[in-house]
């Protein structure tokens, strides 16, 4: 469990390659998706994002419980790697920001999913929003992939 904390905040290092965009960055509607699978020993986490300018700060869920149940405080792990990143953007632009973080897809591996992966997971997608080539990401092969509980991806 150690070498996932550890994964996780290495990953928030990445972020650094899209600071320029992150300073520049106009607040018009970003979206970006991001995965983490991990083929030994199993690992998996889906989520897809929506990030733009509102009244006040808030995360939305728009997936069903049965595409992101939330066993494990999955969720919670997601809100807190939102909420770390805020932090992050307000400082490095100087200015307080009231931003939507929309959950606009995500799913879940019965077996591999951990709350860690989606937190990483969670990163990248924030990465995919500001720049599509840093990470390769394909919404359709990963809903392939995944198992949920019910068919209502």
């Amino acid at each position: 469990m150690e070498d996932v904390v550890m994964s996780f905040y290495s990953k928030f290092k990445e972020l650094k390659a899209i600071e320029e965009k992150l300073i520049n960055w106009d607040l018009s509607i970003v979206e970006g998706g991001g995965e983490f699978i991990k083929s030994i020993n199993g690992g998996y986490g889906h989520i897809e994002l929506k990030i733009y300018s509102d009244n006040r700060e808030k995360v939305i869920w728009s997936v069903s419980e049965k595409q992101l149940p939330d066993i494990y405080k999955i969720k919670e792990h997601i809100i807190d790697t939102i909420k770390t990143f805020h932090g992050h953007l307000v400082a490095l632009r100087g200015e307080n920001l009231n931003l939507v973080y929309e959950v606009t897809k995500s799913s879940f591996h019965a077996i591999d999913s951990h709350p860690q992966y989606y937190a990483i997971a969670t990163i990248y997608a924030i990465i995919n929003c500001f720049d599509k080539s840093y990470r390769e990401f394909d919404s359709e092969k990963i809903m392939k992939r995944a198992t949920t509980w019910g068919s209502n991806l």
